[in-house]
């Protein structure tokens, strides 16, 4: 469509800041509020929400430390 997969201007990358970060982050968030709130009402978090909580915090680490060691490869 004639549009570039990750849109630059200079080394600053549009998609990386505007998509990975505050969809990854606002998910992080999220998540927690959810543990939150379940202690709010509960007065205790179940393990099930706190290994969502803890993977899904991996899962985003992951994606924001090592999403900038794959366009260190790109031509």
């Amino acid at each position: 469509m004639g549009r570039p997969k990750n849109p630059r201007l200079g080394n600053f990358d549009w998609k990386y800041f505007c998509e990975l970060r505050p969809g990854l982050i606002g998910w992080v968030l999220i998540n927690i509020g959810m543990a939150c709130k379940q202690y709010e009402l509960q007065g205790y978090v179940d393990n099930s929400m706190l290994l969502v909580c803890i993977f899904h915090a991996i899962y985003v680490w992951d994606g924001l430390f090592n999403e900038v060691s794959c366009f260190l490869f790109e031509i």
